[in-house]
């Protein structure tokens, strides 16, 4: 009789996972969803301070990848600007250039982008693509620019006149 009853419920076992295998290979996979999003990007350049002759903008702009497209870029109020894009990280930026004279001026850069759903433990197939060992390095190394040790509140206090202990 004991015997009998450990098979009973070891084929009771293996039935039932064997039946939610089934069902699960035999569930549809649905198509990820994604997220349309308009995004205004409003920059507001005051008359330049006497003497100085001219000022450049750099305003983000987005890129498309395999998680996102971009549907529309529109930029407002510029009287002549170029789309670059940096040759390191790769990222793209409205560029303007001003003289004096054509400032103040109020830049809007108008973006739409679809988004599709990232799932960290989802199927292989909608991971991000493995980044090169090259581009991994060239992003987790320290950034030489960036003050440290506490430098940087100095640095502000510099810029917009506060004194070291305001905040």
């Amino acid at each position: 009789m004991r015997l009998s009853l450990k098979v009973l419920i070891t084929l009771s076992l293996a039935l039932s996972f064997g039946e939610n295998a089934l069902i699960a290979q035999a569930a549809p996979k649905t198509d990820a969803r994604s997220m349309t999003t308009e995004f205004v990007c409003k920059t507001t350049v005051p008359a330049l301070p006497a003497g100085t002759k001219e000022a450049s903008l750099w305003i983000p702009a987005p890129s498309d990848s395999e998680w996102q497209k971009v549907e529309s870029l529109v930029v407002e109020g510029a009287p002549d600007y170029k789309i670059n894009q940096e040759n390191r990280y790769k990222n793209r930026m409205v560029y303007v250039h001003l003289d004096a004279t054509q400032t103040p001026l109020t830049v809007t850069v108008r973006y739409v982008v679809n988004r599709k759903e990232m799932r960290v433990l989802g199927d292989a197939t909608r991971h991000p693509q493995k980044e090169s060992t090259k581009f991994l390095k060239m992003n987790l190394m320290g950034e030489k620019s960036l003050p440290i040790g506490g430098a940087f509140p100095c640095y502000l206090c510099k810029c917009d006149g506060r004194k070291n202990n305001d905040t």
